[in-house]
């Protein structure tokens, strides 16, 4: 090759970088060429004296303008009466501009273009400071946001960004039509994946007030989250103090593993340890649900930690009676460790917090209303019952089966049985291991389909106090394994009408949606796991102290909600203040937070007939069908 065609191959190899390199490159080389066209034309026009018609000569201000409007495409070449010189140079410029200013005007409208497709691929950085962060996108996400949104009316500005390995517009789309209008909280989604550390980074991890690490679909849940984890608290420049993570792990056995991975960073919410506990005490309690419910969720009545220092040197027994419209449950002792229902005589401490049921936090006080008397002449202590052996039916199979049956084992009197009913492979093999720990439980196991009415017929109903039935959350979609729990829910309910069998019959559902279809069932309870993990999250990235609670709460060695009948409190038939309640139940040593009407609890326009954290001077004529609702040893 030649040096005249070596130097243009470089020219040319030179042209396709610049203009590959982006489109600032092809911009300036474009609107450089046109503007040296522009000076040269109106160089020509003044240095020749061409002017339309018989104007006088341009002067280069003017001729330039001219040049200008005519390379953009504006202006005429004149009449009759204008020169052929003037023509001809308008001509060229006419020219010029077809391949070069047209084509700079396409590079700035294909460069705009590209740069809105860019906005709408959510790869943009987040320019946010104080915003909430939740990583992936699973239906969790719906509730999640729904608390968030609740959480957060009063919080001017609010953010909270969605990042998870959708499109950008899905993501907008389905959350608009599922939320509606946020009230106040702006909800940015940006495309990435989660475990990217280099996606982390347009996201402002520093400056974010928490972080919501949503669990995944699959077998790898807990190593993904984890993975996450990792890839969130090893960022390159992060900052010094610890960033506020909730996460969840589903099997147990990797708690230690989250934990090591976490470090200070992450506080650890036990997706199965949680929702199975909550299933174990709702069957022996029904009614229970609903008030777990009520206590994560925004709507009504929440936890919150209050330092009242007017309170220091007062005994936990006169904390109850307080506060007029709050419920006092515990004590925060020096910001650390969660005392849930201590010993009445126990004393708060200047640096301790009351743990407190309450409306708003920002409406938490101490209130001379509260000290309503009690009365009484109303108050009767009944002896407790002794625990009886009793028998549970369990219908239906997933990974928290074996934690709910231990769970069981610890509630339940010596000598108890539970009997499972399931058609998944090797179930018997895993049932094996667990008979080994159960010290009050015999356990047996069935096999069968239980959404087969000539199956269900072939059971001992009669003999069984209460029933669970467990959602098929592994082998089947969401919606598929909602489908079966109503199917055997409906056949339950109806082999117990005809037959008149007497037993608590829970459910484990999926779906909220469903939960509502499934009301026709008339079960006495419903845990729909995944919104109750979803609230304990929002809850928990607000205040992580939370998670202490309801650990202590669903934990059997501590103090948790009983729904006891409150004839062993107060006599019925008479107008009782819901002050003596609380007086009645701390002097058995307990915290009442409300109550149920029987005449309710098939009610969901009033919640099932639960009343948490009532003002103390309600009054309410109470039936035998009525229960207390107490925290307990």
């Amino acid at each position: 090759m030649n040096q005249k065609g070596l130097f243009w191959k470089r020219v040319q190899y030179w042209m396709d970088g610049w203009f590959s390199s982006g489109p600032m490159g092809p911009v300036l080389s474009l609107g450089a060429l046109s503007l040296l066209i522009i000076l040269i034309a109106a160089i020509i026009l003044v240095s020749t004296g061409l002017a339309p018609g018989s104007e006088p000569s341009y002067n280069f201000i003017e001729a330039f303008w001219t040049s200008m409007v005519r390379a953009l495409g504006g202006g005429s070449m004149g009449g009759r009466e204008t020169a052929w010189g003037y023509r001809l140079l308008m001509f060229a410029i006419t020219l010029a501009s077809i391949f070069v200013v047209s084509l700079l005007i396409g590079t700035l409208t294909n460069s705009i273009t590209a740069r809105i497709d860019e906005l709408r691929k959510g790869r943009t950085i987040v320019a946010e400071k104080d915003h909430m962060i939740i990583l992936g996108w699973t239906d969790q996400i719906f509730s999640v946001l729904h608390e968030l949104v609740l959480a957060n009316e009063d919080r001017k500005g609010s953010r909270v960004v969605v990042m998870a390995q959708r499109d950008k517009t899905f993501m907008e789309d389905t959350l608009r039509r599922k939320l509606g209008r946020a009230r106040g909280t702006r909800i940015i989604c940006r495309t990435g994946n989660p475990m990217e550390p280099d996606d982390l980074k347009i996201l402002n991890l520093n400056d974010t007030r928490s972080i919501i690490i949503l669990s995944p679909e699959g077998e790898s849940r807990d190593a993904d989250v984890i993975k996450t984890v990792l890839a969130v608290t090893n960022q390159p420049g992060r900052r010094g103090q610890p960033f506020n993570i909730v996460a969840s792990i589903c099997d147990p056995r990797n708690f230690e593993a989250a934990r090591v991975a976490g470090k200070n960073d992450v506080e650890w919410i036990p997706m199965g340890l949680l929702v199975a506990r909550v299933i174990a005490q709702t069957a022996l309690q029904p009614g229970l649900s609903v008030v777990y419910s009520e206590l994560l969720n925004y709507r009504d009545n929440e936890i919150y930690f209050h330092a009242e220092p007017s309170l220091a040197g007062c005994q936990f027994g006169e904390l109850l009676s307080a506060y007029h419209q709050d419920s006092p449950i515990g004590i925060l002792v020096g910001g650390k460790q969660v005392r849930l229902n201590p010993p009445m005589d126990t004393t708060l401490q200047p640096d301790d917090q009351v743990i407190v049921i309450a409306r708003d936090n920002s409406n938490i006080r101490v209130d001379s209303r509260a000290s309503v008397a009690a009365n009484e002449a109303l108050i009767q202590a009944a002896p407790r019952a002794l625990r009886v052996p009793e028998s549970t039916l369990i219908l239906g199979w997933n990974w928290r089966l074996p934690i709910v049956i231990e769970n069981l084992d610890r509630y339940m009197a010596p000598g108890s049985r539970v009997t499972v009913l399931a058609d998944q492979p090797g179930s018997e093999e895993r049932l094996a291991a667990l008979r080994e720990r159960l010290t009050s439980l015999a356990l047996d196991l069935r096999h069968g389909d239980t959404t087969d009415r000539h199956t269900l017929d072939q059971l001992p109903l009669e003999q069984y106090q209460h029933v669970i039935v467990m959602s098929y959350s592994d082998a089947r979609t969401q919606q598929q394994a909602d489908a079966s729990t109503l199917m055997a829910l409906l056949h339950l309910r109806d082999i117990a009408d005809k037959h008149g069998y007497s037993f608590t019959l829970t459910s484990e559902m999926l779906d909220d949606r469903n939960r509502k279809l499934a009301m026709v069932t008339r079960a006495d309870d419903f845990v729909v796991s995944d919104r109750m993990v979803s609230m304990m999250m929002a809850q928990v990235a607000e205040n992580h102290a939370i998670n202490m609670v309801f650990e202590d709460l669903l934990n059997p060695e501590g103090s948790e909600i009983y729904v006891r009948p409150v004839r062993d409190y107060v006599r019925l038939g008479e107008r009782v203040s819901y002050a003596t309640l609380v007086e009645a139940a701390r002097r058995v040593g307990e915290a009442a937070i409300g109550y149920r009407l029987g005449a309710a609890v098939r009610d969901p326009e009033k919640y099932f007939g639960i009343v948490i954290n009532p003002p103390k001077d309600t009054e309410v004529n109470f039936s035998a069908s009525d229960s207390v609702i107490v925290l307990s040893e």
